[in-house]
């Protein structure tokens, strides 16, 4: 490892702090501003505001690679960025309800962010180099990433969670695997960003 990758590879726990710390407080200001809303739409309002930081974070991190002249296979460590964002989430989540069964909400959350991260490292790397190219793969990425996640936010919210996690960790499960494959062929294994 290089100095630069090494660089980035210590950036990416703090980066997905700082990511949590400003997703969580523009989630608090947009409740206070949207209070009468039905609760459906800020569960849209969160997972829109959290998904719009972490494609943001994905974008700013590509332009780091490319300027840094990284492999491209650098952009999985913004999957640890999210991963690291999921366990602030997690932890807050356990600080504010301590009765929760944080093991069983890791299974199910942890997942949905770094799937994310997958997903919009996947749609970069798809992409020719010009960036009117990239609008249509990214916003798919993101379409389909706040869908994956508002799905399971209304689940965890209208069902008892001993309902959703089961179903919950099978879909994560089988998308995570889904992701791993696309991520081994694409970055890792001698494919064609390698």
């Amino acid at each position: 490892m290089n100095k630069k990758s090494g660089l980035l590879t210590g950036l990416m726990l703090p980066s997905g702090l700082l990511l949590w710390y400003l997703a969580r407080n523009t989630e608090v200001l947009a409740a206070s501003l949207m209070a009468s809303m039905p609760v459906v739409m800020l569960l849209f309002v969160n997972i829109f505001i959290e998904e719009s930081m972490r494609l943001l974070f994905a974008l700013v991190f590509t332009l780091a690679i490319k300027k840094l002249a990284l492999p491209a296979k650098s952009g999985l460590w913004a999957v640890m960025a999210a991963a690291s964002f999921a366990a602030m989430e997690n932890i807050s989540y356990l600080m504010a309800f301590p009765e929760a069964k944080l093991f069983l909400r890791i299974l199910y959350s942890v997942p949905i962010h770094t799937n994310a991260a997958a997903l919009y490292a996947l749609s970069i790397a798809w992409t020719p180099k010009s960036t009117k190219a990239l609008k249509r793969p990214v916003l798919a990425a993101f379409a389909l990433a706040c869908f994956w996640h508002y799905l399971f936010n209304i689940g965890a919210w209208y069902l008892p969670f001993k309902l959703v996690i089961l179903p919950g960790f099978v879909l994560n499960a089988a998308a995570t695997l889904a992701l791993l494959l696309l991520l081994e062929l694409i970055f890792v294994s001698g494919g064609y960003l390698y």
